[in-house]
């Protein structure tokens, strides 16, 4: 694939791609039978060659902890014609942000996303679905799991997530600094919205595997709040979260403590981080007390907030060992 970001204004910017893109399916007769015909029709390999467009808008105070301004974004991607499938699909993204006070800040992030096909395709290519729940979208549930799913699979109790070709995602946060923090770390309070639609898997009349599309229903929007921690790490922003699911379903799959997967290097780097951070801030809180260096103090009090971190880290990395068994999901929460 290939890629060009090209700026027309101080907040405006295009993007323009291409490429070309060979996907193995391997389905057998245990897979969802949407698959199955999927790789009937179109083979196990299908090859397309796809344009992606897109455009962004960005006037945010800063890219990694706004407190002001709005932020969009729409994505286009077009299965060219003449190849195995011929497919659109497009993503919208808004943001904004509200300063309530000098500290406080609102935070919207809404997103859609529409998929479907023309030409002599008939059926939406599924690796191409879109996907709901989890970091990023409606936390407390597990990631991808909100949409259409398949349990016609009688070697799996656990039905197949199938993703859809039509998405929603909103949330709303309320963001304040974290007391006595680094600068890096805030706090917040959320709450997530979303779903996906798109072909279920069913049980016919007949006894045999089907599917049929999913009704667009907004009463299947699932629905959740919670606490969480925004930090600025050497790796990026990160977010961790406690959140509880508000309308769970039969058949949803629940996760109250999340955090991105770059959460593993962080904490192979734990053990060293503390360490040095021990060292480091004794060192400099011994030179701090001689009034021979009094400039010192700022440099302790930077390791301070490098210790609070790291402090932070092995908290959350605690936490989640605790909380990972949905026994102790039951019992404490």
């Amino acid at each position: 694939s290939l890629a060009f970001g090209i700026p027309f204004t101080e907040n405006d910017r295009v993007f323009l791609g291409g490429k070309i893109e060979s996907t193995k399916v391997d389905a057998n007769s245990n897979s969802p039978q949407r698959y199955q015909d999927y790789v009937n029709r179109y083979g196990a390999d299908p090859v397309s060659v796809a344009a992606t467009v897109g455009w962004s808008r960005d006037s945010r105070d800063n890219s990694l902890a706004p407190t002001r301004g709005v932020y969009q974004r729409l994505n286009g991607e077009v299965g060219l014609p003449g190849m195995d499938i011929e497919y659109y699909k497009f993503t919208y993204q808004y943001q904004h942000y509200f300063p309530l006070s000098r500290t406080w800040t609102l935070a919207f992030n809404g997103e859609v996303g529409y998929g479907d096909v023309y030409g002599q395709t008939d059926m939406f290519p599924f690796f191409k679905n879109f996907y709901v729940g989890g970091i990023g979208s409606v936390r407390g549930f597990e990631s991808g799991t909100l949409g259409p799913k398949d349990s016609t699979n009688k070697m799996n109790d656990d039905a197949d997530n199938l993703g859809g070709d039509r998405m929603v995602n909103a949330s709303l946060e309320l963001l304040a600094p974290l007391p006595g923090g680094a600068p890096t770390l805030r706090i917040f309070g959320f709450l997530d919205a979303g779903y996906a639609w798109g072909y279920e898997g069913f049980v016919n009349a007949s006894g045999h595997a089907d599917y049929r599309r999913q009704e667009f229903s907004m009463s299947d929007l699932r629905y959740s709040t919670g606490i969480g921690v925004a930090w600025i790490s050497p790796l990026g922003p990160l977010k961790f979260s406690l959140a509880f699911p508000l309308n769970e379903k039969e058949g949803d799959k629940t996760q109250r403590f999340q955090f991105p997967a770059d959460l593993c290097a962080v904490r192979l780097l734990e053990e060293p981080l503390m360490q040095c951070s021990h060292v480091v801030v004794h060192v400099c809180r011994l030179l701090c007390s001689n009034t021979q260096y009094p400039n010192l103090r700022g440099i302790a009090s930077g390791f301070d907030h490098s210790y609070q971190i790291v402090i932070i880290c092995r908290g959350l990395s605690l936490l989640y060992t605790v909380l990972k068994s949905p026994r102790v999901f039951d019992l404490q929460l």
